[in-house]
C-alpha cells in the first residue's frame, strides 16, 4: 500500500547487542528495492527485522522476497 505521513516500512540489523534501523521507507510508491550492505553487523547473533508504522488498523504494509546474499 502506499504510505501516508508518518507511516514507514523499516529494515533493521541486530549486531549481537543492540538494533540498528538500516533502511526505511516513506514513500507512497506500491513497492521498491532496497540494497543493504551488513558489513559492519557481522556477529554469530546477527539478525534482520522489518517494523512497520501505519496509522489505521485496516491498512497494511508487505515485506516479500527477500534475499540474503553473502560475498567474500
Amino acid at each position: 500500500t502506499g504510505l501516508d505521513s508518518g507511516e514507514y516500512l523499516a529494515a533493521d540489523v541486530y549486531n549481537g547487542s543492540s538494533w540498528t534501523q538500516v533502511a526505511t521507507y516513506t514513500g507512497t510508491k506500491a513497492a521498491t528495492n532496497v540494497s543493504i550492505n551488513v558489513t559492519n553487523y557481522q556477529s554469530t547473533n546477527f539478525k534482520v527485522r522489518f517494523r512497520t508504522k501505519m496509522n489505521s488498523t485496516s491498512e497494511y504494509a508487505y515485506v516479500d522476497n527477500v534475499t540474503v546474499s553473502v560475498t567474500k
